[in-house]
């Protein structure tokens, strides 16, 4: 059981590595970040950042610029900071921002794809095991479903 566990969870993060392909004008980003949960570069992960709060990735230390912000990354926070984040004073980044519109339209979108694509592969694991360990019935519910099978 415990195999078939542990290779439900591979298949999940090989799923996670295939997330959409990154807009070229991600490129600029990858320098400093990462988009594995946990692995920070020079930036923090940015893995699940849709509708986290700035500043608490665990295990980044963050600027207290940043960090008492408050903000919750949404459309309109990450527009704000892709573009200008030197808008928050004292902030680490030091990317001067994307200036085209179109750039910072796909570099949000392949952040919500990102968030996106981690929470239904945890779904969709969580599925897998209570399936694995014999909870056929919690497996079985509606939210365990194949989207295509609804």
């Amino acid at each position: 059981m415990k195999r078939i566990v542990a290779i439900a969870m591979l298949l999940v993060s090989a799923n996670l590595a295939h997330a959409e392909e990154a807009p070229a004008a991600y490129n600029q980003c990858k320098a400093c970040h990462k988009v594995e949960k946990g692995k920070h570069g020079i930036g923090p992960s940015l893995a699940n950042m849709v509708g986290a709060t700035a500043g608490t990735a665990e295990g980044f230390k963050y600027s207290d610029a940043l960090a008492k912000t408050g903000w919750v990354w949404n459309d309109a926070t990450l527009t704000q900071y892709i573009t200008n984040p030197r808008a928050v004073p004292g902030s680490k980044m030091l990317f001067p921002g994307l200036k085209k519109p179109e750039d910072v339209t796909a570099v949000i979108a392949y952040l919500y794809s990102l968030t996106a694509r981690q929470l239904t592969s945890l779904r969709w694991a969580i599925c897998a095991t209570q399936a694995v360990r014999g909870s056929w019935a919690r497996a079985a519910r509606d939210d365990c479903k194949s989207p295509d099978a609804r």
